[in-house]
């Protein structure tokens, strides 16, 4: 994150990403910043500039996410996962990297153990892994194409006891134990 870093001195090149002092071990600030940069860095290669046309769409998301109703609902769904013996966070496509970092930022902060797998892989094996004392994570947005998967894996935990909590998307039509929506812009569903 610093750009004077022994790391940065070693670089040809440096992208600052100006997030600024990460002052707590999960450093969540400078992965949303590493996640915008990216996106934008990927939008003047390809020329599909959707980001800059949504801009303010995208700062209305943020500000909605920041609303006190909104982190009522992330106080209320930490609450239901602070009793957890394992939970699993499920992604896919560009989610799996949330997915990822998401497992991280619990094992670090809450001391759960929490792994992340890519969707479709949890569905042959690891998915007998859910119980009652177990909680499955799953980013899935609008644009998902395995809304399928999505709904085996929350009927499989209701089966096995486990919670799950949907990340992404406007609705819950997977009867999750809890739905937290997310932006509209896939790239960017890190930011709840």
């Amino acid at each position: 994150n610093g750009i004077e870093s022994t790391l940065a001195r070693m670089c040809k090149v440096v992208l600052p990403i100006c997030a600024g002092a990460e002052k707590a071990v999960p450093a969540t600030k400078t992965y949303l910043a590493e996640m915008v940069q990216f996106y934008l860095i990927s939008e003047e290669l390809s020329g599909d500039y959707e980001l800059e046309s949504k801009r303010e769409a995208l700062l209305a998301e943020i500000r909605t996410i920041l609303a006190e109703e909104y982190q009522k609902s992330i106080r209320k769904t930490a609450r239901m996962l602070a009793d957890m013996e394992n939970i699993y966070v499920l992604g896919f496509g560009l989610d799996l990297a949330n997915a990822e970092e998401t497992a991280l930022k619990i094992k670090e902060c809450a001391n759960i153990e929490t792994e992340a797998f890519p969707l479709r892989e949890f569905m042959h094996g690891p998915i007998s892994m859910l119980r009652k004392g177990s909680a499955g994570i799953i980013f899935a947005p609008e644009s998902a194409s395995n809304k399928v998967n999505v709904t085996k894996v929350v009927g499989a935990a209701k089966e096995a006891g486990a919670i799950t909590i949907l990340v992404g998307g406007s609705d819950n039509p997977e009867g999750a134990d809890r739905h937290l929506p997310v932006s509209e812009f896939q790239a960017l569903s890190v930011f709840p």
